[in-house]
């Protein structure tokens, strides 16, 4: 891993393992976040706390943020383009294309390169390090944030230097995972409806050609 420590913006459900699994590797690690109990969780792994993004930014050569909307992403990408140090910028999260382009714009201003990695495998996947993680944008941003990154996955995807394209890969990934919800949803109700026990009827769609995320995780974990 870099010398240099990396910069964690956004220690949510999905952030704080991430950047636990950095802090694991021997990582050094600078984060933001304002909730105390998600830092001091950092800090018993070594991680040094920022009071501010910018602060983060000052300090780290790449920074990777983990925001719950696009809103508090956009202030975060304007505090960290102030930031003396950065080099490269890193979404984590899903935010768009749209917003994709015009954080990349902004932050190229500053001479910061900008890289989407959405991420897909919700906490579960965030924990165990096994998440897949789609990237687009500068690829030197890409190679630079790569060792990161390939510590908090289980599959990473370079899908180009086209700005947004890894958040419409992220789309096409969310549409066919809420589809498979609704369907199965659908199926199991009727299953219930003429008489069939939901675990047994998971069980053998599970060991059938029927099975995805919604019936091997959602539905045993959130509905039986």
């Amino acid at each position: 891993m870099s010398d240099h420590p990396i910069g964690f913006v956004g220690l949510g459900a999905m952030g704080r393992p991430m950047a636990v699994n950095l802090a694991k590797s021997g990582q050094s690690l600078v984060v933001r976040d304002p909730n105390p109990t998600a830092t001091d969780i950092l800090v018993q792994r070594g991680a040094t706390v920022a009071d501010s993004v910018q602060a983060v930014a000052n300090q780290a050569v790449v920074v990777l943020a983990c925001m719950p909307s696009v809103a508090i992403a956009e202030q975060v990408v304007a505090e960290a383009a102030a930031g003396s140090a950065i080099k490269q910028f890193v979404n984590l999260g899903t935010t768009g294309s749209k917003f994709s382009q015009a954080a990349a714009a902004k932050l190229a201003e500053k001479g910061i390169a900008y890289l989407d990695a959405p991420i897909s495998g919700g906490p579960p996947g965030a924990e165990a390090a096994t998440l897949s993680i789609m990237c687009s944008g500068d690829k030197a941003a890409f190679e630079a944030a790569r060792p990161a990154l390939e510590v908090m996955s289980g599959k990473l995807t370079y899908l180009g230097e086209k700005v947004g394209a890894a958040q419409t890969m992220k789309l096409v990934n969310n549409i066919i995972s809420f589809c498979n919800l609704v369907a199965a949803s659908e199926a199991f109700t009727l299953g219930a409806k003429a008489g069939l026990d939901p675990e047994q009827m998971v069980e053998v769609v599970n060991a059938s050609s029927g099975r995805n995320s919604a019936t091997q995780d959602k539905i045993p974990k959130a509905v039986l």
